[in-house]
């Protein structure tokens, strides 16, 4: 739906595209449906994903754009070319260059037979060094194919595309959080609770409005009882839900009752996932694999469920990127207690944080949610705290990737929460209203409308139960992502 490459030799590259397009200068782009292709009298543009604010057009004046996209510029008299990459790096977005001959794309898998297998890469990869998405600087910019590197969040990558010359790629970047969000900690607070309140409010309506308008019937709402999805629920009209239920949902306080009861009432599609024969599921999509990205359980769970519904045509709002927002989670509490309050002590953390919806609710029976893990991982960061809020905060954006499922591939996937808008709120708030947030997602709470509150699940979850298989198992699960995106590019 969203895939696309361009190149100036068709050789390097291979897939079966729904449409191709030869641009200028010996330039093709092979592109799906979903791709939006805009050609102005000096330029042309291909863009996919969504915009918050502005248009298309306005990326021929500004890389800086506010939404979930990618962005390729093609100035047609002097053949340079700008792939601009959003904040997130939400379609994994890679190139080869060489010389005069350039490939770029967000499918990995259409690069041809002349490519080798990064040998590098498979290695650290099995030692379980994380190398499967766009570099952090703790990373170094390889991918499985030798010669093929990432694009990061917030890159532009320059080049020539002409062949009559050499590529000479340069990558700068338009944000980063550190640099562009980093100094609202320190500014006057520009926003009490009422004031976040209203503005969250107009940015997640206006936001759910723009997916409306453009993409109608073809959506659909992966949604759950979470504060992050009954949000987006309260804004979005009658579109279509599906989620998903399994065994023991209940005994890691992830309400079974209140899921069935949203479901019927709403009479959306509710998927029943059996423990016993999960993994039988999980090694079914393996074939599907197209993105080097470090996929978990959720995302062959709802790989599955696309393709049980049959909903590859789909577009799938999700609200994954809500608590990386308004951080309401576990670790954000754990700052807050930490550098905030002065709390030293890892059970008298626990006894405080427990009670609140962010600290992701009592312990679970085993595993990463008992509560033995969720103390050790306290003094794991005692140990070696941050030097204070801010910088642990920023660092824990810069660090780890926020969770996507644009991923995916098929379908198109929009999280009305990946708004640059919503990053810079709570660095722009009092304390007081960061803390209610952190703890208690207060923001949220006030913005779901009162029909669907009472769905609401008491504590944060999110199918805590699929993740907490034992190490071994873990261990198993990385083994064979890593095994089935090699076989998935023939290329073992």
């Amino acid at each position: 739906m969203i895939n696309f490459c361009l190149t100036n030799k068709p050789k390097l590259v291979k897939g079966n595209w729904k449409s191709k397009k030869r641009l200028k200068h010996g330039v093709w782009l092979y592109y799906d449906s979903g791709v939006e292709i805009i050609n102005s009298p000096k330029h042309w543009i291909v863009f996919g994903g969504i915009l918050w604010e502005g248009q298309v057009t306005d990326f021929l004046k500004d890389t800086k754009q506010n939404g979930i996209f990618y962005a390729i510029v093609l100035n047609k008299i002097s053949g340079e070319v700008q792939v601009i990459n959003d904040f997130s790096d939400s379609f994994y977005l890679n190139y080869y260059m060489s010389g005069r001959h350039f490939v770029v794309t967000n499918e990995i898998k259409v690069y041809g037979p002349s490519f080798k297998i990064n040998q590098y890469w498979v290695n650290w990869s099995k030692q379980g060094v994380d190398l499967y998405q766009a570099p952090s600087p703790k990373k170094e910019n390889i991918t499985p194919l030798e010669g093929v590197k990432y694009l990061g969040a917030g890159d532009v990558l320059t080049f020539q595309a002409w062949d009559d010359f050499d590529c000479r790629p340069i990558v700068t970047n338009w944000f980063t959080y550190h640099r562009d969000v980093g100094p609202l900690f320190d500014a006057k607070p520009l926003h009490n609770h009422e004031s976040a309140l209203d503005t969250t409010k107009k940015i997640i309506a206006k936001n759910c409005q723009l997916i409306q308008e453009k993409y109608g019937t073809r959506l659909v709402h992966f949604c759950s009882t979470g504060v992050d999805s009954l949000t987006i629920k309260s804004n979005l009209n009658d579109v279509p839900m599906y989620g998903f239920i399994g065994t023991g949902f209940n005994k890691y306080h992830e309400l079974e009752a209140p899921f069935k009861q949203l479901y019927n009432d709403y009479n959306g599609t509710l998927h029943y996932f059996d423990i016993k024969t999960l993994e039988d599921v999980l090694n079914s999509q393996l074939p599907n694999l197209q993105k080097t990205i470090k996929y978990d359980v959720a995302h062959l769970m709802l790989m599955h469920i696309r393709d049980v519904y049959h909903l590859n045509d789909r577009v799938i709002v999700h609200s994954n990127f809500g608590d990386h927002v308004l951080w309401h989670n576990r670790r954000y509490v754990l700052f807050l207690a930490v550098h905030r309050w002065g709390m030293k002590d890892a059970q008298q953390i626990w006894d405080r944080c427990i009670p609140h919806y962010g600290f992701g609710g009592p312990a679970g029976p085993t595993g990463v949610y008992s509560k033995q893990s969720r103390i050790d991982e306290i003094n794991k960061y005692l140990s070696d705290p941050y030097p204070d809020f801010k910088t642990a905060v920023i660092a824990h954006k810069y660090f780890i990737k926020p969770p996507n499922l644009s991923n995916l591939s098929d379908p198109l996937c929009i999280d009305p929460y990946m708004d640059l808008r919503l990053i810079n709120l709570l660095p722009s708030c009092d304390i007081p209203t960061q803390e209610a947030s952190i703890l208690d997602a207060r923001i949220q709470k006030d913005m779901i409308s009162d029909e669907l509150l009472p769905y609401l699940n008491p504590h944060k979850a999110g199918g805590n139960w699929v993740y907490d298989f034992p190490k071994r198992d873990k261990e198993e699960f990385r083994k064979k992502m890593l095994s089935g995106i090699l076989k998935n590019l023939q290329r073992i």
